[in-house]
């Protein structure tokens, strides 16, 4: 599922622009992305379940990032990146 407002490259181009220059992740390309009908506020809330909801560090209505969190206890904690794109979410984890 992607979002047929934009072309793949412009959303990589959107992480880029919002998320690399700031936080430390490299340059996100399109196949690195997840497509999810789930909202951030789905995030958000099961962010509170998760073995360790990691740190939030940015939010707002159209984006979310999240360091160091781990859903379940013995997997790797991952930095997780997240674009409302109106119809659906991208998501990128690193």
């Amino acid at each position: 599922m992607a979002s047929t407002a934009l072309a793949p490259s412009e959303v990589a181009a959107l992480f880029n622009a919002a998320f690399a220059p700031n936080y430390r992740i490299g340059a996100v390309d399109v196949d690195d992305l997840v497509f999810t009908n789930d909202t951030i506020d789905n995030f958000l809330t099961a962010r509170k379940s998760w073995s360790s909801g990691g740190t939030l560090v940015a939010k707002s209505a159209t984006h979310l990032f999240i360091e160091d969190a781990q859903a379940l206890k013995g997997q790797r904690r991952r930095t997780l990146c997240i674009i409302d794109l109106g119809d659906c979410r991208a998501v990128y984890e690193d």
